[in-house]
Protein backbone atom coordinates (compact mmCIF):
# COMPACT_ATOMS: atom_id res chain seq x y z
CA UNK A 1 0.00 0.00 0.00
CA UNK A 2 2.43 2.44 1.05
CA UNK A 3 4.40 2.03 -2.14
CA UNK A 4 0.97 3.28 -4.54
CA UNK A 5 1.62 6.59 -1.95
CA UNK A 6 5.44 7.04 -2.56
CA UNK A 7 5.04 6.45 -6.18
CA UNK A 8 2.24 9.74 -6.10
CA UNK A 9 4.63 11.66 -3.87
CA UNK A 10 7.25 10.71 -6.37
CA UNK A 11 5.74 11.66 -9.33
CA UNK A 12 3.81 14.79 -8.29
CA UNK A 13 7.53 15.80 -7.32
CA UNK A 14 9.08 15.22 -10.22
CA UNK A 15 6.24 15.93 -12.73
CA UNK A 16 3.81 18.95 -10.93
CA UNK A 17 4.42 22.56 -10.66
CA UNK A 18 3.07 24.90 -8.28
CA UNK A 19 0.25 27.74 -9.51
CA UNK A 20 -1.08 30.53 -7.66
CA UNK A 21 -4.42 28.59 -8.40
CA UNK A 22 -6.36 26.30 -11.26
CA UNK A 23 -9.46 27.78 -12.63
CA UNK A 24 -9.82 30.34 -10.26
CA UNK A 25 -9.80 28.15 -7.34
CA UNK A 26 -7.14 29.06 -5.31
CA UNK A 27 -7.13 25.95 -2.63
CA UNK A 28 -5.99 24.49 -5.93
CA UNK A 29 -1.87 25.32 -5.75
CA UNK A 30 -0.19 22.36 -7.26
CA UNK A 31 -0.61 21.04 -10.92
CA UNK A 32 0.03 17.79 -12.78
CA UNK A 33 -0.77 17.39 -16.59
CA UNK A 34 -0.33 14.92 -19.12
CA UNK A 35 0.51 11.05 -18.54
CA UNK A 36 1.76 11.90 -15.27
CA UNK A 37 -1.36 13.10 -14.14
CA UNK A 38 -3.01 9.34 -15.41
CA UNK A 39 -0.38 7.82 -13.25
CA UNK A 40 -1.37 9.85 -10.12
CA UNK A 41 -5.04 8.64 -10.40
CA UNK A 42 -3.49 4.94 -11.59
CA UNK A 43 -2.01 4.46 -8.25
CA UNK A 44 -4.66 6.14 -6.27
CA UNK A 45 -6.84 3.56 -7.26
CA UNK A 46 -4.50 0.93 -6.74
CA UNK A 47 -3.77 1.94 -3.31
CA UNK A 48 -7.70 2.09 -2.83
CA UNK A 49 -7.37 -1.52 -3.84
CA UNK A 50 -5.24 -2.94 -1.33
CA UNK A 51 -6.08 -1.04 1.17
CA UNK A 52 -10.16 -1.98 0.87
CA UNK A 53 -9.32 -5.89 1.09
CA UNK A 54 -6.56 -5.95 3.78
CA UNK A 55 -6.77 -2.79 6.13
CA UNK A 56 -10.31 -1.46 5.38
CA UNK A 57 -11.85 -4.24 7.33
CA UNK A 58 -10.30 -3.44 10.20
CA UNK A 59 -12.95 -0.82 11.89
CA UNK A 60 -15.43 -3.22 11.58
CA UNK A 61 -13.71 -6.25 13.40
CA UNK A 62 -12.74 -4.11 15.98
CA UNK A 63 -16.20 -2.99 16.72
CA UNK A 64 -17.54 -5.92 16.75
CA UNK A 65 -14.97 -7.11 19.26
CA UNK A 66 -14.54 -3.97 21.92
CA UNK A 67 -17.85 -4.45 23.27
CA UNK A 68 -19.69 -6.75 25.73
CA UNK A 69 -21.97 -9.50 24.22
CA UNK A 70 -24.98 -7.95 26.39
CA UNK A 71 -24.57 -4.17 24.22
CA UNK A 72 -22.80 -5.87 21.28
CA UNK A 73 -26.07 -5.59 18.66
CA UNK A 74 -26.50 -1.72 19.57
CA UNK A 75 -23.60 -0.74 20.03
CA UNK A 76 -22.46 -2.41 16.64
CA UNK A 77 -25.40 -0.43 15.14
CA UNK A 78 -24.78 3.03 16.49
CA UNK A 79 -21.04 2.48 14.91
CA UNK A 80 -22.89 1.40 11.92
CA UNK A 81 -24.95 4.27 11.60
CA UNK A 82 -22.50 6.94 12.60
CA UNK A 83 -19.80 6.17 9.84
CA UNK A 84 -22.77 5.96 7.25
CA UNK A 85 -23.82 9.51 8.34
CA UNK A 86 -20.52 11.19 8.54
CA UNK A 87 -19.50 9.46 5.06
CA UNK A 88 -22.55 10.75 3.33
CA UNK A 89 -22.57 14.19 4.88
CA UNK A 90 -19.02 14.29 3.43
CA UNK A 91 -20.14 13.27 -0.38
CA UNK A 92 -23.26 15.82 -0.01
CA UNK A 93 -21.14 18.82 1.44
CA UNK A 94 -18.25 18.81 -0.35
CA UNK A 95 -18.57 19.09 -4.58
CA UNK A 96 -15.16 18.08 -5.01
CA UNK A 97 -15.45 14.81 -3.00
CA UNK A 98 -18.66 14.53 -5.13
CA UNK A 99 -17.74 14.23 -7.94
CA UNK A 100 -14.09 12.45 -7.29
CA UNK A 101 -16.92 9.56 -5.54
CA UNK A 102 -19.91 9.67 -7.01
CA UNK A 103 -19.89 11.79 -10.54
CA UNK A 104 -23.45 10.88 -11.67
CA UNK A 105 -24.85 11.94 -8.43
CA UNK A 106 -22.98 15.58 -9.42
CA UNK A 107 -26.26 16.44 -11.14
CA UNK A 108 -28.52 15.71 -7.99
CA UNK A 109 -25.98 17.78 -5.97
CA UNK A 110 -28.03 21.73 -4.96
CA UNK A 111 -29.32 23.14 -2.06
CA UNK A 112 -32.85 21.87 -2.57
CA UNK A 113 -31.45 17.84 -3.29
CA UNK A 114 -29.33 18.38 -0.30
CA UNK A 115 -31.23 17.23 2.86
CA UNK A 116 -32.73 15.04 0.48
CA UNK A 117 -29.51 13.06 -0.47
CA UNK A 118 -28.33 13.05 2.83
CA UNK A 119 -31.15 11.34 3.68
CA UNK A 120 -31.05 8.83 0.82
CA UNK A 121 -27.38 8.17 1.02
CA UNK A 122 -27.60 7.41 5.20
CA UNK A 123 -29.87 4.69 4.75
Amino acid sequence: MALWLFIVGGVMGNYGNAVPSIQGNSNLTWEVTGPASKAVIACTYLFVATFAPTWGPTAWVYVSEIFPLRYRAKANGLCAATNCTSFSRAITNSKGLLTLLLPSLYLLHSRTFNGRLTLYISL
